[in-house]
């Protein structure tokens, strides 16, 4: 027997090889034959039978222990339960496209995938290699397992069975402290509920969680004294990631510091050291490897992430590594020198303490909740020793991830909690024992079941409501994204949204011709997929103009392409000069794709009367500099500094609209920062409520595109009565410089430091104001030459140009045509202004150019699988005046059944709003952004504007707008808030606190843009305050003047900067119906065509149901809504569409409802406790041998 079993064992052990061997010579293509997935997998299922062969004799003892011992067979059957529990877990985050899971699990499964079909060692869009970063040689043996069945079950099935196996064996443990099966049971059942070993296996994969089996074997065989199993163990523990090492060291250490039953003091001892070296060398292994395949890039210790102590390792470790390799530069060696350079005992030590302080109440928390299920009765014995690296890192690190308890870094120390307990338990006589077990074994099980996410009541503990088991895990939407993959060719480039990226990568790695990139198509991209019902991870929008719309499938959608023009282009756009500044002005157009291309130009040309106050010398200011480096030119400049503002009195004599203003200067390059110009009726430039018009513009170059000065034009569009105004301009960046000359009789500009005047100069800015008086005749003969250029990297295909005499009024069309072969054509339009005296022509050039270039026509038809089913639900609660438009979902072409009802209800509001909001919600009257003088409250990204509100009578309010607008950044929120204290601070007086996306300046080119909160908020009779902020600085608010009503307050933090003399516009509404309303104006609601008008008068029910045929390939099905005034009142309207295709809309099906999907658990748990009630076999200690 002994005999056939080793024979067996030596067979297994060649199937075992031969995958590698297959492989490989496939890998080098010295077999190309062999390099094939089918192969591949044929290979990988030997290995697999190999494996078993070579296990037989446990697989065998582990079988006759179950036929024999009911408890055991139990727990067998458990273990199968709770592996096939998890991994239906987890597809199930799959399945909801979850972002959490999704990214990290696809870099392994396109590792394995460009190792299969590719010829890449483990590629990925993450790193070119896995050992570019990790350390991680246990997936040469996890990628065979993978091969057999390739795909996101087959990983993570893995993953679970491996990191649950140790509860096997540790029933052999229990059955050595207690001497019953009973208790044998509840300490393997204890490893098992443990919730720090399979909390983390609801997320991604990871290489790091396969540690924690293998450190508890090597645990549970040191115990047991199985010498060969500790090392098989250890090393396999070694090869999941480069910190295992260090676990090792411990392990060493601790054996040094304990006592064995199977080893005498010298053994021990020997055993220790040799682990000690062993581990050492491992982690010198580990360095290598990573540091060889990052070509230096990479350290290991740089992975251990905020402590001070790491730079003296990073630095002798890239000494060596270079000396080895002989790598000449390392980009972390810069970092590592000044961490050495600076090391001293007060540095560390400040570090140290630093470190500690970050995130120091979840620190506390995860040591508490790591020990806490049991009872901490691990600290009994030196087996602490074993948490100390974790201790270590997790109180050092600044990075939430290495010390959050729920991350799967914790399967570093998860088994140094849990098996060090149970063995701790030897410690005390039988009794005690058995009673601390059940104790620990309660405990786990209260623990994991409140704090393993894995639990359904750990939603009580998270504050989430508890989940429906009869609640499909998915939707239609996310399993009509995830079909899509069968449309796309195994090997071809497709961008995904970043959540669906798994699904994709069984066959594809990267971001090159073979992969799956998630930020949107890049070159090598041949299809993409797109649906609005998914969430993207990142920002990500589909590419209509170069992808055609392909299959439509329950609302998703697969386009194909990249085509040149899969529709017409068709383009028109208007550049406006006004003032004419002498030179030459140059404009990008359009990117123009490959075709025939027809162009209309329309040129229109006004004189008007402008006041100006320029140098003769202007066109010769505006030319290239004298010199190669940037400067300035003396006496022509005023030369400031950031905090200073040059202001330039004007004298107005008659009442005159004001188109355009420009002034000349040039300031240091700066992005992130914009200037100002203002029209103000006070010099002073703190005095803000005088503003007139205040204009923000982009930085101008220093003296780029070789310029002494820059025109800096703006449309303040504002009508200024006779009087005098004030210019000022500000450039936040020193130094900064303005055209300033002296000109006889002009008034002298003056110099202001926040409200201070510095001094009075010399010199008049220089700056030309067009007005809107037309001019009949130019007093100035000038030559305006329009060219317009289409081009590309190897042809100009269209360079025209005309020649005009900008004297009097002049209306000019043109028509070009030409052909673009090929693509990626840049349109230019140039304007060469030259005037006889060297001045700016005042007036007004516009030129309009329309671009149409007719459409390819593909011959791929539209595929339709699955029709949809989709109900949308869109709330205004009230209505602000204007169009508000939403896009529901793209429609493909055919027809489409729509269903659209609208219920209207009256409602009381508490209202403050100026008679002008109509107009204040319009199209801005010039193309720059700014504010709107006496309507708005400039504030900045500090200050709070504060509102009084006084509650006659208790009210809900259901609904809360404000009206106001920021510059676009969309890494913060705005926040509004209603609270009992006017004090922003006072956060414990909030009764809602609401944040929204910051609105953009003026997109969608309104001066403010209405923002809608839902507080659902009960409040009593008394006096509340609504307080708004925006984290941007400038933001504004709609804030008017309103007889009677309270004034807004501005606070910075707890501060009281001042009371304003304004009420910030809002609207309440409130739970309380009306039945009738003031509104006189009807309101409109259209969709595809068909419009409901309801009257705000008085509730209104209405319902409209058609058909409609969607003649393009596809199109968005928009709803939109018309009010001309502002409605106090719950608009809700309902759509249903309905889009037929080949197959009925997609039903979930039964497995991926929970209650239903899990029904192999029941089962299995059942068939555990049948095992336990078992009559025959009751035998409750093992068999004497």
């Amino acid at each position: 027997m002994e005999v056939k079993e080793r024979h067996l064992k030596l067979i297994g052990a060649v199937l075992f090889a031969q995958f590698y061997v297959v492989w490989a010579l496939g890998f080098a293509d010295y077999a190309p034959q062999l390099y094939n997935l089918d192969v591949l997998r044929a290979s990988a299922i030997l290995l697999v039978i190999g494996l078993l062969l070579m296990l037989s004799g446990y697989i065998k003892d582990i079988a006759k222990r179950a036929a024999a011992d009911k408890y055991f067979r139990a727990l067998m059957i458990i273990y199968f339960a709770a592996v096939y529990y998890v991994v239906y877990s987890v597809m199930m985050k799959y399945y909801q496209l979850s972002i959490g899971a999704s990214l990290d699990t696809s870099v392994y499964l396109q590792s394995f995938v460009s190792a299969a079909l590719y010829h890449r060692l483990f590629d990925s869009f993450a790193e070119p290699t896995i050992f570019y970063n990790h350390a991680s040689p246990i997936l040469f043996l996890v990628y065979p397992l993978y091969l057999t069945y390739p795909g996101i079950p087959t990983l993570m099935t893995i993953q679970t069975a491996l990191a649950t196996l140790p509860a096997i064996p540790l029933y052999k443990l229990g059955l050595r402290l207690f001497g019953d099966r009973r208790y044998a049971l509840l300490t393997a059942l204890a490893y098992l509920l443990f919730p720090w070993i399979t909390t983390y296996l609801v997320g991604p994969f990871e290489v790091v969680i396969l540690t924690a089996p293998f450190f508890a074997l090597a645990l549970y065989n040191l115990y047991m004294g199985n010498r060969l199993g500790y090392w098989l163990s250890l090393t396999l523990m070694m090869t999941t990631i480069e910190f295992s090492p260090i676990l090792g060291f411990f392990i060493g250490l601790y054996i040094l510091a304990t006592k064995l039953d199977w080893l005498k003091a010298k053994g021990r001892v020997a055993l220790g050291i040799e682990t000690l070296a062993f581990s050492l060398a491992w982690l010198f292994g580990d360095f290598l490897m990573v540091y060889y395949f990052s070509h230096g890039t990479i350290n290991i210790f740089q992975n251990v992430w905020g402590s001070a102590l790491s730079g003296p390792l990073i630095s002798i470790t890239d000494s060596i590594g270079n000396a080895i390799f002989h790598f000449t530069t390392h980009t972390g060696s810069s970092s590592s020198s000044s961490h050495q350079a600076a090391l001293s005992l007060s540095s560390v030590l400040e570090s140290l303490v630093n470190n500690v302080k970050t995130g120091l109440h979840t620190k506390v928390q995860s040591t508490v909740f790591l020990m806490m299920p049991t009872l901490f009765l691990n600290l009994v014995e030196p087996q602490s020793l074993l948490l100390l690296p974790w201790l270590y890192v997790m109180w050092q690190t600044p990075w939430g991830f290495y010390y959050v308890i729920w991350v799967y870094y914790t399967a570093l120390v998860a088994p140094a909690v849990i098996v060090p307990t149970i063995w701790a338990l030897r410690k005390f006589r039988p009794r005690i024992r058995r009673a601390l077990l059940v104790a620990a074994f309660i405990a786990v099980t209260i623990s994991t079941l409140l704090l393993n996410v894995l639990s359904p009541l750990s939603a009580l503990y998270f504050h989430e409501p508890l989940p429906n088991p009869l609640q499909p895990a998915t939707t239609p939407y996310d399993l009509a994204l995830i079909q899509l993959n069968d449309y796309v060719p195994p090997n071809a480039s497709v961008s995904v949204p970043a959540s669906a990226v798994p699904w994709f990568s069984s066959t594809r790695y990267g971001w090159n011709e073979h992969g799956v990139p998630f930020f949107g198509p890049n070159g090598y991209t041949k299809y993409e997929v797109y649906s609005p019902f998914v969430p993207t991870g990142y920002p990500y929008g589909p590419n209509f103009n170069n992808y055609l719309p392909y299959v439509f499938n329950d609302g998703a959608w697969l386009l194909i392409g990249p085509f040149q023009r899969p529709y017409s282009f068709n383009y028109t756009t208007t550049i406006t000069l006004s003032p004419l500044t002498p030179g030459q002005h140059q404009y990008s157009v359009a990117t123009l794709p490959g075709g025939p291309l027809t162009v209309n130009l329309s040129v229109d040309y006004t004189p008007l009367q402008a006041i100006e106050y320029v140098t003769s010398n202007l066109s010769w200011l505006l030319q290239q500099p004298q010199g190669i480096a940037c400067g300035t030119l003396p006496g022509y400049f005023a030369v400031l500094n950031s905090s200073e503002y040059i202001i330039q009195p004007i004298t107005i004599n008659e009442t005159t609209g004001i188109e355009a203003l420009t002034v000349f200067g040039s300031g240091p390059t700066n992005g992130l920062v914009n200037g100002q110009l203002v029209i103000s009726r006070s010099p002073v430039p703190t005095n803000r409520s005088s503003y007139l018009r205040s204009t923000s513009f982009g930085q101008p170059w220093w003296c780029m595109p070789h310029t002494w000065a820059t025109p800096i034009t703006v449309s303040p569009e504002v009508t200024l009565k006779p009087g005098t105004y004030y210019v000022i301009v500000n450039m936040p960046t020193t130094p900064w410089q303005a055209a300033c000359t002296y000109t006889p009789g002009a008034p002298k500009a003056l110099v202001y430091n926040g409200s201070t005047l510095i001094k009075q100069l010399n010199c008049t800015l220089n700056l030309i104001m067009v007005t809107n008086r037309p001019a009949e005749v130019a007093n100035t003969n000038a030559s305006v030459s329009i060219s317009l250029v289409v081009q590309n990297s190897t042809t100009v295909a269209l360079n025209k140009t005309v020649t005009l005499v900008a004297q009097k009024p002049f209306e000019l069309p043109l028509t070009y045509w030409a052909n673009l072969t090929g693509s990626s054509y840049q349109e230019a339009l140039v304007v060469s202004v030259n005037q006889s005296t060297g001045l700016p022509l005042p007036g007004e050039l516009s030129v309009t150019i329309s671009n149409y270039i007719p459409a390819d026509s593909p011959p791929i038809p539209l595929i339709r699988l699955h029709g949809l089913n989709y109900t949308a639900v869109e709330m205004l609660m009230p209505i602000t005046p204007g169009s508000h438009q939403y896009s529901l979902i793209p429609l493909p072409a055919g027809p489409v059944k729509v269903s659209l009802s609208v219920n209207y209800t009256p409602l009381q509001t508490i209202e403050y709003v100026t008679s002008d909001l109509p107009q204040v919600l319009q199209l801005p009257q010039g193309i720059a952004c700014g504010t709107l003088p006496g309507y708005f409250a400039l504030l900045n990204g500090t200050e709070y504007l504060v509102q009084p509100v006084t509650i006659n009578e208790t009210a809900t309010i259901e609904g809360l707008v404000v009206f106001g607008s920021g510059p676009t950044n969309r890494l913060v929120n705005g926040q509004l808030v209603i609270s009992r204290s006017p004090v922003p601070t006072n956060r414990s007086s909030y009764l809602r606190s609401t944040s929204f996306g910051q609105p953009w300046w003026c997109m969608p080119h309104t001066w403010a843009t209405p923002i809608v909160t839902s507080p659902k908020a009960k409040l009593e009779p008394g006096t509340y305050y609504v307080i708004v902020n925006m984290p941007t600085t400038p933001w504004q608010a709609l804030c008017t003047y309103i007889p009677g009503a309270p004034k807004a307050l501005v606070y910075n933090g707890s501060t009281l900067i001042k009371q304003l003399n304004c009420t910030l516009n809002l609207i309440m509404v409130t739970n309380r119906p009306a039945n009738l309303t003031n509104a006189s104006s009807n309101i409109t609601i259209s969709l595809l065509g068909r419009t409901i008008t309801i009257s705000p008068q008085r509730p209104t029910q209405q319902a409209l149901t058609f058909e409609a045929n969607v003649t393009q390939r596809m199109s968005w099905e928009t709803l939109v809504v018309n009010a001309s005034e502002v409605v106090p009142g719950n608009l809700t309207i309902r759509v249903n569409t309905y889009v037929p295709g080949e197959y009925p809309p997609i039903k979930v099906p039964w497995y991926l409802v929970p209650a239903y999907g899990n029904a192999p658990v029941y089962v299995l748990l059942a068939l555990a406790l049948a095992s336990l009630f078992d009559g025959h076999r009751r035998a409750r200690r093992p068999p004497l041998k």
